[in-house]
């Protein structure tokens, strides 16, 4: 089992997974939202190759809507 944080919070993995199957274990569908692994910003095109590792922060974030 990995220790990560996820938007700011302790959370854990079986294993070390892609990013993709992550989000996915998490219960994000494609949709509109940006994701940065350890204050860096992925792509959603490297998604599959972005590995997850013990102790990386996590932030999925959705855009605000107003103006």
């Amino acid at each position: 089992m990995i220790n990560i944080f996820l938007n700011g919070e302790n959370s854990s993995l079986q294993k070390s997974e892609t990013l993709d199957i992550a989000l996915s274990e998490w219960g994000y569908e494609e949709g509109c939202y940006a994701v940065a692994v350890n204050e860096t910003f992925v792509p959603r095109s490297q998604y599959a190759q972005q590995h997850i590792n013990e102790g990386d922060r996590i932030d999925v974030v959705s855009p605000l809507e107003g103006g």
